[in-house]
């Protein structure tokens, strides 16, 4: 599946759970709700990093009034897999997202999403938030040093080369520096018989 299929897929799913009643909330200003969500996503990825669709993605997230719009911050924790990008090891971890979205009545796309009637669909905002979450280039582990040479040698192909290879001329103004500690050379960047 490639990421445009992703994200064609993402525009079709919704969780009925995720939809949410308002209709307690806008009766006034500054009235909270407090909402738990545990959902599984549907084919959210990012190059070869993944949630797997039988990991569910949970959340504790608050619902605030505001006039005409409410707002949801909280956070979600979503589980993901991929490969390092050294080794190309399998990994899998989890995300942490913290979100502050707004939702109202005439939602700005990209900025904002839509109140239908007396609820809210958490869906597309849980999507965004993860998928825009995950790491793109994960390592295993910091001090990972890539493939292991054992399992996957490497092996350098030379041409037989007759004579050398002549420098590049526009680099020549760089055979003429010298460093302190730099042993004598004999002018043609070869170093001088001590």
């Amino acid at each position: 599946m490639t990421d445009a299929d992703s994200v064609e897929a993402a525009a079709e799913w919704r969780d009925p759970a995720l939809v949410v009643s308002i209709a307690e909330l806008t009766r006034r200003a500054g009235n909270r709700r407090r909402v738990h969500i545990a959902t599984r996503l549907h084919a959210p990825a990012v190059a070869e990093i993944t949630v797997p669709a039988d990991e569910p993605v949970t959340g504790e997230l608050e619902l605030e009034s505001m006039l005409d719009a409410i707002v949801v911050t909280g956070t979600l924790n979503a589980p993901w897999t991929g490969a390092c990008r050294r080794c190309l090891d399998p990994i899998s971890d989890t995300v942490d997202v913290v979100v502050r979205e707004l939702f109202e009545d005439n939602a700005t796309p990209g900025e904002s999403y839509p109140i239908s009637g007396d609820q809210i669909d958490l869906s597309p905002m849980v999507h965004d938030a993860v998928l825009l979450s995950l790491p793109l280039s994960p390592l295993c582990r910091t001090d990972c040093e890539g493939p292991d040479p054992e399992r996957f040698p490497a092996s350098v192909v030379l041409d037989d080369l007759d004579e050398p290879v002549a420098a590049d001329p526009r680099w020549a103004a760089l055979t003429a520096l010298h460093f302190e500690d730099d042993p004598p050379d004999n002018g043609d960047g070869s170093p001088a018989p001590s």
